[in-house]
């Protein structure tokens, strides 16, 4: 009759050696033939996998020998497998619910690494010592993982991916107050010209997955007898140079137009801007920009304050 073995007894414990906690499991148990005969002084190879949602976190193949009994004895995770995949040692053990780790457990009772399924069985409660382990930290929110590999920088928040909850850069808001300078005229075909200073139009790195959203108001005016046709927006420019490119909403390259008349004195013309968008990573200035489409050479040089805000959102 073929031998096949049979799991009698399986022991599952972790043993603690001066407050540290070791990195193995020990698993025993009693191989018998379909008689029930033990299978004694025999050796044999057995492969030992960790799943989660059937998917493996880690796997060893090892080879032992039954004692007079037909007992033997693995601690999964130590030394001397002949092979492994995976890290035991990354494994997260205290989220075990809904999704248990299970054991599946593998038989090759004549060595030629030809191995019979003997099934799979969950870890009702997790290894002791190795929650012990990461006791100490939060594992999830609401009952929903909290993703342990992404590491948090200062004033990072908590999202929800999907999945998992992951670390991410902390939403941050730049007010916005400048004074404006004179625009000189540019005609119909005018490039945009920022609307003021670095104060005006600050620098912001992103990683492509912001999104950038802008709400600008300037106050312009200029002393020209006629009417001055402007186009106002929010723009970006890359660090590394390039052109002035318009994001305004509603979307335009030419962003909003508007004639402004004589306007000397206070209260100025006041004209607004706003737009979101998703850059790719790089390092850009963004703020409001103008165009004086001024054909007879007038200045729009009476122009006093933009206000408003940038915000960018991980």
């Amino acid at each position: 009759m073929k031998s096949i073995l049979k799991i009698m007894f399986l022991l599952f414990t972790t043993i603690s050696l001066k407050a540290q906690v070791p990195e193995s499991l020990n698993y025993q148990a009693v191989a018998r033939n379909n008689a029930g005969v033990a299978l004694v002084n025999q050796t044999i190879k057995v492969r030992m996998t960790l799943l989660r949602n059937n998917i493996s976190l880690y796997s060893e193949t090892r080879q032992v020998t039954t004692n007079l009994l037909g007992l033997f004895n693995i601690q999964i995770g130590s030394a001397g497998a002949l092979s492994t995949t995976g890290d035991i040692t990354a494994i997260s053990w205290l989220p075990n619910t809904p999704n248990a780790i299970m054991l599946k457990v593998e038989i090759d009772l004549n060595n030629t690494n030809v191995f019979t399924d003997m099934g799979t069985q969950p870890f009702n409660t997790v290894p002791f010592a190795f929650g012990a382990k990461t006791a100490i930290e939060v594992i999830n929110l609401a009952g929903r993982y909290i993703d342990p590999v992404t590491v948090p920088i200062s004033n990072s928040r908590l999202m929800w991916n999907g999945s998992s909850w992951t670390p991410v850069k902390k939403d941050s808001v730049i007010n916005i107050h400048s004074t404006l300078p004179s625009y000189p005229a540019g005609g119909p075909n005018a490039d945009w010209l920022w609307v003021s200073n670095n104060a005006a139009t600050p620098t912001i790195s992103v990683n492509g997955t912001e999104r950038i959203t802008a709400h600008l108001v300037g106050g312009f005016g200029h002393a020209y007898s006629g009417y001055i046709v402007v186009s106002t927006a929010v723009c970006y420019q890359n660090t590394a140079g390039g052109n002035i490119t318009s994001f305004n909403s509603p979307a335009s390259d030419e962003g909003v137009e508007t004639a402004i008349p004589i306007n000397s004195t206070a209260p100025r013309i006041q004209l607004s801007a706003s737009g979101s968008i998703k850059l790719p990573a790089g390092s850009y200035k963004i703020g409001m920009c103008i165009k004086n489409k001024s054909g007879t050479g007038a200045a729009l040089n009476n122009s006093n304050y933009v206000n408003g805000f940038i915000e960018i959102k991980y």
